[in-house]
């Protein structure tokens, strides 16, 4: 579970964290036989909850898996047994000069939403000493779409 305190969200019970490791996807002929198989390992996911960590969508012939790391969206693309390499992109912030301070890893992460699209959220601790027309220190709960293309 969680607790709120005046700074963030925090933890409060570690030892129910659960460590994900991989996820595989599996091309099958008609008959049943097994034609390929890829997997994608995880990067630091450890969660104090059982849900799911990689979403998946189909774009014309390929496959791609996609998952919330820490500040990061991952994504592996499948085509049968062929795999391009993990693409890492960092998620935005919204005001020119935030800088990241802190984010909570055990809140947050990315579901589908519809067609290509999927949406990723959690909490960030943000500060920016440029941009007169935003706080200098503020936490943020943020939602973001996210497009596969």
């Amino acid at each position: 579970g969680y607790y709120r305190s005046d700074e963030s969200i925090s933890e409060y019970d570690a030892g129910t964290s659960f460590s994900y490791t991989h996820a595989a996807v599996l091309g099958f002929n008609e008959f049943g036989d097994l034609l390929w198989d890829n997997s994608l390992t995880f990067e630091d996911v450890m969660i104090p909850f059982l849900d799911q960590v990689v979403n998946m969508s189909t774009v014309m012939d390929r496959t791609i898996l996609v998952y919330k790391s820490q500040n990061e969206i991952r994504s592996k693309t499948i085509k049968e047994e062929k795999t391009e390499g993990l693409v890492t992109d960092n998620i935005l912030l919204k005001s020119e000069h935030d800088v990241l301070k802190s984010k909570n890893d055990n809140f947050g992460g990315m579901n589908y939403w519809y067609e290509d699209n999927f949406y990723i959220w959690g909490y960030q601790r943000i500060i920016n000493d440029k941009n007169p027309n935003v706080s200098k220190k503020r936490n943020v709960f943020y939602i973001n779409k996210v497009s596969i293309k």
